[in-house]
Formats: C-alpha cells, sequence, structure tokens
C-alpha cells in the first residue's frame, strides 16, 4: 500500500491527480523533519516554509485528535494570529 507522503509526491509532480482533500491528514501522518522537507520541496519557498510547519507541529500535539492543541495554554487572539500566518503564506499557491 503507498503511503499519503508519496501520493503527495506524485500529485506535486503531475504523475496523479487527486482531489486536494485527499491530503488533509498528511501532516498529522508524515510529520517527521525528512518527510516535511519532502511536503514542501515542491513550493519555491520551501525552506520557510519548512521552518514554519516544524514550529507549529513543535508548539502542539496531535495525540488522539485530528487537529493540532496547543501545549501550552495561550490566548485565542495568539491562536489566530499564528493561524493566519500560517493560511496566508500559501496565498496564491495551487494547492491551497
Amino acid at each position: 500500500m503507498r503511503s499519503l507522503l508519496s501520493e503527495w509526491c506524485d500529485f506535486c509532480e503531475d504523475r496523479a491527480v487527486f482531489d486536494k482533500s485527499h491530503f488533509l491528514g498528511l501532516l498529522k501522518a508524515h510529520s517527521s523533519s525528512e518527510e516535511i522537507r519532502r511536503i514542501f520541496s515542491c513550493f519555491p519557498s520551501s525552506e520557510e516554509l519548512v521552518d514554519r510547519a516544524e514550529r507549529v507541529l513543535a508548539s502542539g500535539d496531535m495525540e488522539k485528535s485530528l487537529y493540532l492543541l496547543p501545549r501550552v495554554k495561550v490566548g485565542e487572539g495568539e491562536l489566530i494570529r499564528l493561524g493566519w500566518e500560517w493560511l496566508k503564506e500559501g496565498k496564491g499557491d495551487r494547492f491551497i
């Protein structure tokens, strides 16, 4: 069985067609440093995206949850600011 990461790589290299929603769990299933580098390698600003993704993933916990949960209690405003920063980086990319 193929991994979600290999399907993502094929999608990025136009070797396969998937609905974008197919990759919703990509970072949950593949969150090691090496895997994150592979995930973002097809983007022009991949190093910056890797840094941001690693910071976000390091600041939360995904155990027993489909979504990233904060490790420390922070205000709603800070979570919204961090989420907005994460989303605006993808603006204009074909995947978002």
